[in-house]
């Protein structure tokens, strides 16, 4: 019993450190996004859960939520909050670093530039 206690709680730290390692993921992409006039983070930012929205309309929202998702290699979801259409990253594999949030991040600018 002792050896799979051990083992348990050595899965548990690898799940932590992963866990800190996607929060610091999430924190480098919300200083990114306060970086620009044209975005705001609109809800507070748990785990790696980021919930942001270009200063526009909800329909420019959406539609910049459908170029990020048509060009592949990110995938953005959308809620509502305090009445208004929101884009909604999550980082949830722990193998993403910082280049993967840079290429969102790419993504997601490029579209703004559409709208």
């Amino acid at each position: 019993a002792a050896k799979y206690i051990v083992l348990a709680r050595k899965l548990a730290a690898e799940r932590n450190l992963a866990a800190q390692k996607l929060a610091k993921v999430a924190e480098r992409q919300i200083n990114e996004l306060a970086m620009h006039a044209r975005f705001e983070v609109v809800a507070p930012v748990h785990f790696s859960v980021v919930n942001f929205r270009f200063r526009g309309s909800d329909e420019e929202n959406r539609k910049i939520l459908e170029r990020v998702n048509a060009a592949g290699g990110v995938f953005l979801s959308s809620t509502v909050l305090h009445g208004k259409y929101t884009l909604h990253l999550a980082v949830g594999n722990y193998q993403t670093g910082d280049r993967h949030v840079a290429k969102a991040w790419e993504l997601v600018s490029g579209a703004a530039d559409k709208s």
